[in-house]
């Protein structure tokens, strides 16, 4: 996991340890699209086999923050 660290230039968000001997870190990525001025956020998931140390599933997936915050209530 510290190289993964290395290659994403920062710490994980959230760590989460799975009963299947993997254990999930998620990285959270945010900029600012100078088109639309919104903040674009993405999480993105690397899945390591904690057996022999390998990275066994990458993804990422777009959190749309707008949306979620409109569902927010007092």
């Amino acid at each position: 996991s510290s190289e993964v660290e290395k290659a994403m230039g920062f710490k994980p968000y959230s760590i989460e340890t799975g009963i299947d001997n993997n254990t999930t870190y998620i990285y959270r990525y945010y900029y600012n699209d100078p088109e639309t001025n919104n903040d674009i956020v993405y999480n993105y998931h690397v899945v390591f086999n904690d057996v022999d140390e390998s990275v066994k599933l990458v993804y990422c997936e777009e959190i749309d923050f707008t949306t979620y915050m409109l569902t927010v209530t007092k």
